[in-house]
């Protein structure tokens, strides 16, 4: 019997001191995007991300030489996203939002029913911090 894969959920979030955060039961994958790609597809989920370039008007809490994102509380996309990190890259700030797929539950997401990635998806590609440009507001649909 196939083991049953523990979906990643909502959590409460506290920012560190700086403005930024991950999600607890994010895998750490050390940049290795294809690995990333794959545990979406076993999660079930969708990305949405976007700088805080994006957000914030005239007076950008970044400018004063620190590495922060404080007075950036980026808007959530909607009622079924939940916050996956509050991150820095070489552009700046980034979100990453995630949403479960219509019909993915615990129950009926098993590990070994995933389907095989293609080659252009185990290819290894850069990660957010190095490649915001491929990321942002792209939604996965793996």
């Amino acid at each position: 019997m196939p083991e049953e894969i523990k979906l990643i959920q909502r959590v409460a979030v506290e920012r560190d001191q700086y403005g930024w955060w991950s999600h607890p039961d994010e895998p750490d994958f050390d940049e290795d995007y294809a690995a990333f790609k794959a545990w979406l597809v076993q999660q079930g989920l969708e990305l949405k991300q976007w700088h805080m370039d994006s957000d914030i008007g005239e007076h950008h809490p970044y400018d004063d030489g620190e590495c922060h994102c404080l007075g950036w509380e980026p808007e959530c996309p909607g009622p079924e996203w939940f916050l996956l990190g509050i991150f820095d890259t070489e552009d700046g700030p980034c979100v990453s939002w995630a949403r479960r797929k219509s019909g993915v539950t615990g129950s009926n997401h098993q590990a070994g029913n995933e389907r095989q990635l293609s080659p252009h998806e185990t290819q290894p590609e850069p990660t957010p911090a190095l490649a915001p440009g491929r990321w942002i507001d792209e939604r996965y649909q793996l």
